[in-house]
């Protein structure tokens, strides 16, 4: 293979992966679920805990160093602190970190903190409580934002994701930069990619170059750094409030990949706009063992792309191929509405 270990051909070395613990979320966020739903994966080809555990210890073998776990909704699992615990004992993890809808988390985050998470993402697209209810389709605000202030009085310093769809305004901007000032919270601003609900082909690629230009010269926001895909200002001091831009469509930063990615039902993808994948949950149960599975690791990389191909000109015609895909394996429009099941691998939330 014309490639080394964990590095592709591209000359990019993977040392993060993201797994999805689930398909299912307890949110129906209207740029992400069609009218008619989703068919959700039968639970028993979800990942069990101990495969998850077994893939991580056979990608830090590999050269993986940090692990995330995503969803749909990852909270809705009840034996998420136990699988992070345990993924905090494997060899050359560095850091685990999980990204929510924060619906769960102030139930969660005690849990969480003892399993030993390092740090905690949580989507939130509007401070505006009737907003926010528009577009998640649940009156839930003030349990997400019980989370977040939970999560900061236990050290913890969360990235509070935030959509910036095309009815996002100045007004709702500065909210956000309020809050960002007052807690140790960093607001990250994401490009909305419209590729996930009704209608996707009316909807416009938004830029949030227009989003950095007003906040910037209105709060006079200087000294900006890179941290992983996030440009970031600092507003009280590095290790205080912060504003972050991710623009993967206007700027794409796939030069820097380093990223794996995993679905909850075990395939494996180089890419979160690429639809091939290998299935490693069947091999695993088939009896594969740590060889062949990193020559799983290594046959993706060996696929993988130099960019995303999600160049503005190429957005629309690539959407179909994609919509789906990216509520598969952790994007940011991942969030599937279900009825919460009871008992099982979810429990009673």
């Amino acid at each position: 293979m014309n490639i080394k270990h964990n590095i592709d051909r591209h000359g990019r070395p993977h040392t993060y992966i993201r797994i999805s613990l689930t398909d299912r979320c307890n949110l129906s966020c209207s740029y992400c679920m069609p009218k008619n739903g989703l068919n959700l994966s039968d639970l028993n080809d979800q990942l069990r805990p101990d495969e998850i555990i077994k893939i991580i210890r056979i990608s830090a073998l590999f050269g993986i160093n940090k692990v995330r776990f995503t969803g749909g909704e990852p909270l809705c699992r009840k034996d998420i602190d136990r699988i992070i615990s345990a993924v905090k004992n494997i060899k050359g993890i560095e850091r685990v970190s999980i990204t929510t809808n924060g619906v769960l988390l102030s139930k969660r985050i005690n849990a969480l903190k003892e399993a030993g998470i390092d740090s905690i993402n949580i989507s939130l697209d509007s401070l505006n409580p009737e907003r926010f209810s528009a577009i998640t389709g649940k009156d839930v605000f003030n349990e997400v934002m019980n989370g977040i202030f939970m999560a900061v009085e236990l050290g913890f310093r969360p990235k509070v994701n935030v959509v910036a769809l095309n009815d996002l305004d100045t007004d709702e901007v500065d909210r956000f930069y309020a809050f960002a000032s007052k807690h140790p919270i960093v607001v990250r601003f994401i490009e909305f990619m419209p590729l996930c609900g009704e209608n996707i082909g009316d909807v416009k690629f938004s830029s949030v170059k227009w989003l950095e230009q007003y906040i910037v010269e209105k709060y006079k926001l200087k000294n900006a750094y890179m941290d992983g895909v996030a440009k970031i200002y600092p507003l009280n001091g590095k290790e205080k409030g912060a504003i972050g831009i991710i623009s993967p469509i206007s700027h794409p930063f796939c030069s820097d990949c380093n990223r794996l990615r995993i679905s909850s039902a075990g395939i494996l993808y180089g890419c979160l706009f690429d639809s091939r994948g290998i299935n490693i949950r069947n091999i695993l149960r088939n009896g594969a063992g740590e060889e062949t599975i990193m020559n799983l690791f290594e046959q993706v990389l060996l696929w993988k792309n130099p960019s995303h191909g999600l160049d503005e000109p190429l957005l629309k015609e690539r959407m179909s191929e994609i919509k789906n895909l990216i509520r598969l394996i952790g994007g940011y429009c991942i969030l599937i509405y279900f009825p919460i099941l009871r008992g099982g691998v979810y429990g009673e939330q």
